[in-house]
């Protein structure tokens, strides 16, 4: 794999370059971070790498060969990574275990630079990356992301916070709509 082909992924995917810098795409190729040096100089080192999920037991590298998404908190700044294969691997998706300041269960992709568009408006929620920047190619820049969890109630608490409606567009699959019904009771009980 090459940087030249996950442009080329992208580019195929229907992403321009500006989208593609927009939303801080990144690759990372195989043996990138295997560079890094284990020195006082360096701000983070194989083992600060290896406790953020970078790399995995065996030593490999967590993401190598994949599309990288950075995860962003609620104040814009980026605490984590998802890193998207470009061939048919299972898991699609791969994220950095958690951490004391990344918790899948309460972060949205793309909230941060949501919020700010949507009070007293609406926002939509999807289920993938992909689907946020498919529906930010369209000009819908209100849409988040679940980043492959279930809604849960601390991503309730961040749209109550901003008086904002909801509108679910998950998946038309079982799994997108066992995840709507679970989400529809979840909000239910939140009011």
């Amino acid at each position: 794999q090459s940087n030249k082909e996950a442009l080329d992924y992208l580019h195929n995917r229907g992403l321009s370059d500006d989208m593609i810098k927009e939303m801080n795409l990144g690759f990372c190729l195989k043996g990138q971070l295997l560079s890094v040096k284990d020195n006082s100089n360096s701000k983070l080192n194989k083992e600060d790498l290896k406790k953020l999920g970078f790399f995995k037991d065996n030593g490999t590298e967590t993401f190598q060969d994949r599309i990288m998404f950075p995860i962003k908190d609620e104040k814009g700044n980026i605490i984590t990574f998802a890193g998207r294969t470009m061939k048919d691997e299972k898991p699609k998706y791969l994220h950095t275990g958690e951490t004391s300041i990344f918790h899948k269960s309460e972060l949205l992709y793309n909230f941060s630079d949501v919020k700010n568009l949507s009070y007293n408006d609406e926002i939509f929620i999807v289920e993938g990356y992909m689907d946020v920047i498919g529906a930010k190619k369209i000009g819908m820049d209100n849409v988040v992301a679940l980043m492959g969890t279930a809604l849960t109630e601390a991503h309730i608490a961040l749209f109550k916070e901003l008086g904002v409606e909801i509108r679910l567009c998950l998946d038309s699959d079982n799994a997108g709509q066992n995840a709507m019904y679970s989400t529809l009771k979840l909000f239910g009980k939140a009011k």
